[in-house]
């Protein structure tokens, strides 16, 4: 099942799309291995992340704005990053669904979602 929704840009990193597949992080708790080929779906990011979000092809954070840690933090590692979806889209995705991010409307496009 094919799904979309928007959030706000906040890194685009001179990308106009950006293609993979999710991995959906509820907790950072929670042991996870990520590539460079993986997008990371997060409900918010904090200060004891940064080494992970490196790892990323992308971010998308269910919540935040153009000034949040996952926005900042994406700029400066240029990561494209799309924050703001919302919870109830973030709870739409689960890891290996393939993303699509256009980074010119904030618009993902997930295939496979709940």
């Amino acid at each position: 099942m094919e799904i979309s929704f928007t959030g706000k840009v906040a890194s685009k990193n001179d990308i106009d799309m950006v293609t993979g597949r999710a991995l959906w992080v509820g907790s950072w708790e929670k042991q996870f291995d990520a590539n460079q080929d993986s997008i990371l779906v997060c409900p918010k990011t904090d200060f004891l992340d940064v080494s992970k979000l490196a790892k990323f092809r992308a971010i998308v954070s269910a919540t935040g704005g153009a000034l949040c840690h996952a926005a900042i933090i994406a700029r400066e590692l240029g990561i494209p990053a799309i924050v703001g979806v919302g919870i109830e889209n973030y709870e739409k995705v689960k890891t290996g669904d393939e993303l699509q991010l256009n980074m010119l409307t904030g618009e993902i496009t997930c295939d496979g979602g709940k």
